[in-house]
């Protein structure tokens, strides 16, 4: 599954002028039932990637949740980071929204 480069994160990129050549919308999981495939492109082969085209540094974003749980933390925290590790990539996560207390106020406005 190719990503549309014009959905949300496509938006987000573009408002705060993050050139198309400096991001990319990947995945760390499925979505659906267990049988069903994994999405593409993945995110451990996407910073294997990455790095072999000379990147030194990534920052890796969870766009698809709001607080950090097993899936956020297992994958990106530890899979992900390790694969970082392995391959000389240094890796930045960023924090999801969680309970700042702006994202709070935000949803009770």
């Amino acid at each position: 599954m190719k990503p549309d480069r014009n959905a949300g994160s496509g938006r987000f990129a573009e408002a705060v002028g993050l050139p198309e050549s400096r991001w990319s919308l990947v995945y760390q999981s499925r979505s659906g039932r267990p049988q069903d495939p994994w999405l593409e492109p993945d995110i451990v082969d996407h910073l294997k990637d990455l790095r072999s085209q000379g990147v030194a540094d990534a920052v890796v974003h969870p766009i698809g949740f709001i607080s950090d749980h097993m899936e956020v933390l297992f994958d990106l925290d530890e899979e992900a980071k390790l694969a970082c590790n392995e391959i000389g990539l240094n890796m930045v996560r960023a924090d999801s929204a969680g309970t700042d207390p702006r994202f709070v106020a935000m949803l009770a406005e």
